[in-house]
């Protein structure tokens, strides 16, 4: 019915056909509660202070990145090392809000890729351009192409021959 876009064109097995071999489960459904076990993965925390694991590194890595776009409008005329001690103490002031926090290496290593990689490649042009290019966006979120897209595929199926397929 082209409901999945990511559909492969593969078929399943048929559990039926003699060739495989079918093994049933219980004839009740399990609950959530039944399902769940200590390594049932949860949502990603938001906060930095309650990320552990391999999370921290991607979480200072975002969370300053982000932060030293804005800051590199104000300290682009001074020096790079001046720069780079910024988003270091960025870096760690992120990484302190972590129950466990990072080794001090891995905090300076972090802010000096992105402390280095902006001093190298964002420019005054680049940045005007981007917010130009955001401002002409207008708070569009569709493309018309992608509205028209949209109005054939629901225009192709109506409710009345799902619920008869359903059925």
């Amino acid at each position: 019915m082209d409901g999945d876009f990511a559909y492969g064109g593969q078929l399943t097995k048929n559990p039926i056909h003699p060739d495989w071999e079918t093994i049933y489960g219980p004839s009740t459904p399990y609950t959530l509660r039944e399902l769940v076990t200590v390594h049932t993965p949860r949502q990603v925390p938001r906060r930095p202070d309650r990320v552990a694991g391999l999370g921290r590194n991607v979480t200072m890595f975002d969370t300053a990145r982000q932060w030293a776009y804005l800051q590199w409008w104000h300290h682009r005329h001074g020096a790079q090392d001046a720069w780079l001690q910024l988003i270091v103490q960025r870096c760690h002031a992120i990484n302190t809000e972590f129950t466990v926090p990072l080794p001090f290496t891995e905090v300076q290593a972090t802010a000096h890729s992105i402390g280095k990689w902006i001093w190298r490649n964002f420019t005054v042009e680049d940045f005007l351009a981007r917010q130009a290019h955001r401002g002409s966006k207008g708070g569009k979120i569709m493309t018309e192409k992608k509205r028209e897209a949209n109005r054939q595929r629901a225009t192709k199926f109506d409710t009345a021959s799902i619920i008869q397929a359903a059925r």
